[in-house]
């Protein structure tokens, strides 16, 4: 079992460009919730995938 009172965890996968002010991933306390923020659907070349489209 996790301590519920554990520092979260900061995560920014080397596959991913290096974000400049925040975390990839965020594990919360407990490492059962995680929090993802800077993800952006482009395709191989570079495009926007999915605009305006929530099921993409």
């Amino acid at each position: 079992m996790t301590n519920s009172k554990s520092s979260p965890r900061f995560l920014n996968p080397p596959m991913l460009p290096q974000p400049f002010g925040y975390s990839h991933v965020v594990e919360a306390y407990g490492g059962r919730t995680i929090y993802i923020s800077g993800q952006v659907a482009l395709d191989a070349a570079g495009n926007l995938v999915g605009f305006a489209d929530l099921h993409a």
